[in-house]
């Protein structure tokens, strides 16, 4: 729209009138809450920040519209809430709070102008879920793997600055596990009694969160339920000679490839990360899972790269790459693959990250 007009005086400009005008946006100490849209790495780091300073936050599992610091702006499912009026801070010190620990996690902020919606549910309503602050153990000695621990440590750690203890997987029967609200097994082949004494933790409320080759533990005790799929690898190596059969064995394992899973963007498991997703694979087994409990399956064209063997190919599309089962008042939550593989494969990390932050909202 020009703003010259040829009848006003010589210098003026012409303005429109007030109620034109888009009405002024209250400052942010006035905001009613402060929005950043979940990716599982700068948010998490930025969640763990606030909680730290006992700020309570929330996770919204909708889509909405909102008048925000920017304009109006439509948000899907899985954004950061942090209410304005905390209990106990001043209105102001928790916008410091927030704008200092977003600065720190390289997070993108965006302050609501109330918590009246455009369009989707209001942000004060049921549909944003509390978080409570993750008490995370992770299992370690003997059975565990020392390579997969210790990046998975790392990450938690280094990368999001969560504090993890470390628990001693041959001896969780005379461990206190009430202390823990999240367990990782990050891989490893432990004994079959091992695990057993997770089963009352996780009904009374805990989460526990296996994954690549600690997968096939927690199926074997009973944890999770999980279908294998048939592959008779005997069969097919009936026909080689004895001296060549471990070689001709060996390619039918899956010793590190990429392959593409797609997820259920409105899933929690998945907020942050879209409907599909490169994940790097080690271990060889392929399963199904319960109808419901899939979050991620691997696709009809799976493999991206690496080496996967034909027959092998067949067992893969459709297959669980991702599950969570609730179990009583806690629930159990597989990756198949190795999502933070050497420390750098940061994409499939989000699922970890998803896992210990979010796993509570299913």
């Amino acid at each position: 729209v020009s703003t010259d007009r040829t009848d006003l005086p010589l210098g003026e400009r012409w303005s429109p009138p007030a109620a034109m005008a888009p009405p002024p946006f209250p400052s942010a100490t006035d905001a009613a809450a402060y929005l950043v849209e979940w990716d599982g790495l700068s948010s998490a780091r930025l969640l763990v920040r606030l909680q730290n300073q006992g700020l309570r936050c929330r996770i919204t599992t909708r889509g909405f519209t909102v008048l925000t610091s920017e304009g109006e702006r439509a948000f899907g499912p899985g954004v950061l809430l942090i209410p304005a009026q905390q209990s106990g801070v001043e209105q102001e010190a928790t916008r410091d709070l927030v704008m200092d620990a977003a600065r720190s996690a390289n997070a993108k902020v965006y302050a609501a102008a109330t918590a009246l919606t455009l369009e989707g549910p209001d942000l004060g309503t049921g549909s944003a879920l509390a978080l409570e602050p993750p008490a995370v153990a992770l299992l370690t000695g003997s059975g565990a793997s020392s390579t997969r621990t210790g990046e998975t440590w790392e990450f938690l750690t280094a990368t999001l600055g969560v504090p993890v203890s470390l628990l001693d997987l041959t001896r969780l029967e005379h461990s206190d596990l009430d202390r823990y609200g999240v367990i990782v097994f990050a891989g490893g082949s432990a004994q079959d009694s091992a695990l057993v004494g997770l089963g009352k933790w996780i009904e009374d409320g805990g989460r526990l969160v296996a994954l690549g080759s600690a997968v096939d533990d927690v199926t074997n005790a009973e944890l999770i339920q999980l279908t294998p799929r048939p592959f008779n690898l005997d069969s097919l190596t009936a026909d080689v000679r004895w001296s060549d059969r471990s070689v001709a064995r060996a390619a039918h394992f899956v010793g590190g490839a990429i392959l593409l899973t797609e997820l259920d963007p409105t899933h929690p498991l998945a907020y942050g990360i879209g409907d599909a997703l490169p994940t790097f694979r080690s271990s060889s087994d392929f399963y199904d899972a319960l109808p419901g409990d899939a979050v991620g399956r691997y696709s009809e064209f799976p493999v991206l790269a690496g080496y996967v063997s034909n027959p092998r190919r067949l067992t893969i599309p459709g297959s669980v790459a991702v599950a969570a089962s609730r179990k009583g008042r806690g629930a159990v939550i597989v990756i198949l693959d190795e999502p933070v593989f050497r420390g750098f494969w940061l994409g499939s990390a989000r699922l970890l990250a998803n896992a210990v932050f979010l796993g509570g909202s299913f």
